[in-house]
């Protein structure tokens, strides 16, 4: 199994997850630890406090999609575990994911262990999976339910990438135009199209809530601030929209993508006009890519999924 951690500016976090990570780690594991180009320190102490790691340093910042995906990249394994750094799992849990992994059905592309905020008082969902919204986006399955109220089934649209064991075959079986994840995206819903590419190629993802992550939600991310992530939600999620789901789901989602447009061009006015037009640009370009690849039809995916 590998095991790939990505981190941005965040040395101490990231340190705190590798040592979480090397009491579970087996021998011949992998541990892949992506420097997105940090300024303050994170490869060298790394480098010094888990030899063991495989570090690789880029010379910018690709956000967590550019990151995640090279780090799949520096791995070899035939499975790999996704990990935010400001994440971690609980003991056995990743012995747990190595058993799933080893009795998978060979449809299975992914597991998706069960989320949880990593927080004071009473345990709640953080997420079990990925779900389609009838409003054209995606939301975690169960999020702020308490733990024992949790009652998603084991069949889930697709796993959330920030604790999610995939299997490499099938990540090699969606790559577009050579990536996992497509770097376009940079952070956030790269995972909710990833899920979209697998299901298309009849693909399927299960919940194992016996493995059990935990997450200091934002920990990591709130350092772009809270403008950056709001734009970040709106453009991918048009992206995500062009690039995977039905012309009839777009038309009946396009008052929420106006409202979205007329948003960012009022933060952003020109600039924010010309990269709407330059994603959905994009997403036009990868829409034929997949489509061609793809086996089971976007309504298909969208009758199955698309409610919540």
């Amino acid at each position: 199994m590998a095991v790939v951690v990505v981190s941005w500016e965040a040395a101490a976090l990231t340190q705190a997850c590798v040592a979480r990570l090397q009491r579970q780690l087996a021998p011949g594991d992998e541990l892949v630890v992506v420097d997105n180009g940090s300024t303050d320190g994170t490869a060298e102490a790394i480098a010094r406090t888990a030899p063991e790691a495989r570090v690789a340093v880029l010379p910018t910042n690709t956000g967590f999609a550019g990151g995640a995906d090279a780090g799949i990249d520096a791995s070899t394994a035939p499975w790999v575990l996704t990990l935010n750094n400001d994440a971690w799992l609980e003991p056995g849990a990743l012995d747990r994911l190595r058993a799933h992994a080893r009795t998978a059905e060979d449809d299975v592309a992914a597991f998706q262990p069960l989320v949880l905020f990593d927080r004071a008082g009473p345990d709640v969902v953080n997420s079990t999976g990925i779900t389609l919204m009838r409003s054209g986006g995606a939301i975690d399955r169960d999020v702020h339910l308490a733990r024992a109220d949790a009652t998603g089934g084991p069949d889930v649209f697709g796993p959330t990438a920030g604790a999610a064991l995939y299997r490499r075959a099938a990540l090699d079986d969606v790559r577009d135009a050579g990536h996992v994840f497509d770097p376009a995206f940079f952070l956030y819903f790269e995972d909710v199209d990833l899920a979209w590419r697998l299901r298309r190629r009849g693909w399927r993802t299960t919940y194992v809530p016996d493995a059990v992550a935990r997450h200091a939600f934002q920990a990591s991310s709130r350092r772009h601030g809270d403008d950056f992530v709001a734009r970040q939600c709106m453009r991918n999620r048009l992206r995500c929209l062009v690039r995977n789901a039905s012309w009839w789901v777009q038309l009946a989602t396009a008052r929420r993508t106006a409202g979205e447009l007329i948003q960012l061009t009022r933060r952003e006015r020109s600039a924010g006009l010309r990269s709407w037009l330059r994603t959905v640009g994009q997403g036009l370009a990868a829409r034929s890519r997949l489509a061609a690849r793809a086996t089971v039809s976007r309504r298909d995916v969208e009758r199955r999924w698309r409610g919540a």
